[in-house]
């Protein structure tokens, strides 16, 4: 009536084969198969695929991105990315590998940007969320350079359960000690500074932020740290609050 634990590596590359497709068991670095499950088939907007632009309001639209294997019946995160030259659904191209292995539903601003007062997030935010099946407790804000100080600026308005960020911090804005923050800069990036600050300015709550540098200047990091990005955010959210999430 013993447990053993055996490392798969320890098995005959047969047996791996075999364990491997009997169990759906991903490679390393592969995006595992979603499980076996019916997926939404109900919304307007197709899934794998963005969508877009959608009026929130009057001077408030956005793109969307649905992951291709949408579990129906269940509510996703949301994360709202913020391009400081105005939002289009390339700006998603970089999330999607993030959002397809954790299930988290995109969207980008088309009118926000560095040169206006940002005021068009909050209401396309409050659209999708009425509009798609998101979870309330996480609606995530991220973006590049004026799009990543302005979500730390509407962290609050919005109750969001943390930031993605790359190439701006905080920028004095004030921040909740429960905000999760995955932040990147690049190692010559001029605002590298201001942005590893914001975890540290975050006090205590910043134990469970992360900060990271990747090798350029002021630049967008790139798809494989946006998906690491993504993963971190989910499973510290999912490690908080194990017995609401155990599906």
């Amino acid at each position: 009536n013993r447990v053993l634990q055996v490392p798969l590596e320890k098995f005959s590359s047969e047996d791996i084969s075999f364990l491997s497709d009997h169990f759906k068991i991903a490679a390393p670095g592969e995006i595992p198969d979603a499980p076996d499950l019916p997926v939404e088939d109900g919304l307007k907007w197709p899934l794998g695929k963005a969508s877009g632009p959608i009026e929130a309001q009057a001077g408030s639209s956005y793109f969307v991105y649905l992951p291709k294997q949408l579990p129906k019946g269940r509510k996703h995160p949301l994360l709202m990315v913020l391009n400081p030259h105005h939002g289009n659904a390339g700006t998603l191209q970089r999330y999607i590998a993030g959002a397809e292995r954790n299930g988290w539903i995109l969207i980008t601003s088309v009118e926000s940007a560095n040169e206006n007062d940002g005021t068009s997030v909050v209401p396309a935010v409050k659209h999708a969320m009425g509009n798609f099946p998101v979870d309330p407790a996480r609606v995530y804000l991220g973006g590049f350079s004026g799009g990543s100080s302005r979500s730390f600026a509407l962290s609050k308005e919005v109750k969001a359960a943390g930031v993605l960020a790359c190439g701006m911090g905080a920028c004095g804005a004030p921040l909740d000690r429960d905000l999760t923050i995955y932040a990147m800069a690049g190692t010559h990036c001029w605002n590298r500074v201001n942005t590893a600050a914001s975890l540290s300015e975050q006090g205590s709550g910043s134990k469970q932020s992360f900060m990271r540098y990747l090798p350029g200047k002021h630049e967008w990091g790139g798809s494989e740290l946006m998906e690491d990005g993504i993963t971190h955010l989910n499973e510290v959210f999912l490690s908080n609050h194990r017995k609401d999430h155990e599906q």
